[in-house]
């Protein structure tokens, strides 16, 4: 999250568990310094490309596929996206993370979610993963190392 204060109140939650990383960046297709306007730091809508909030805060995006915790692992059962409207951006910066995941949910807030998302099937297929399930605003994805390498490599739009 790239709120230290969720990260913190998760942390509290979840003390028993002991595999799990915290990572306090932003997600995206660059790593540098972004500004963030907000209304709570608790907040679980909280999003880049809202300017409604009354406060600001600078934070630190980074790509995925160079958060080295995250690049050093082989292999990803469950990839679970939900960026509050930055999808393209952070699958942008997470095409490495996406390759050696198996299956993929991501939660979609774009303005026609469910008419306009073919950019975003199109970034899967190219890492080898097919669509099979909608449901609601969430696309699911798998692996599929039967994907023909034309349809792999063909830019689609």
């Amino acid at each position: 999250d790239m709120m230290k204060e969720c990260i913190l109140a998760t942390r509290d939650r979840l003390s028993e568990y002991k595999m799990i990383s915290y990572f306090d960046y932003a997600l995206g297709d660059e790593n540098r310094s972004i500004g963030l306007s907000y209304n709570s730091t608790t907040d679980c809508a909280n999003s880049l490309t809202s300017t409604l909030g009354k406060m600001k805060r600078t934070v630190e995006m980074r790509r995925l596929d160079d958060i080295r915790e995250i690049a050093n692992i082989k292999e990803i059962d469950l990839l679970k996206i939900d960026v509050e409207g930055f999808e393209e951006p952070v699958l942008g910066g997470a095409i490495k993370t996406l390759e050696k995941s198996q299956y993929v949910i991501i939660e979609l807030h774009l303005p026609n979610h469910l008419e306009d998302y073919s950019e975003i099937v199109g970034i899967f297929l190219r890492s080898g993963h097919m669509l099979y399930k909608v449901k609601s605003r969430n696309l699911y994805f798998k692996k599929y190392s039967g994907l023909p390498r034309l349809v792999r490599d063909h830019e689609i739009s």
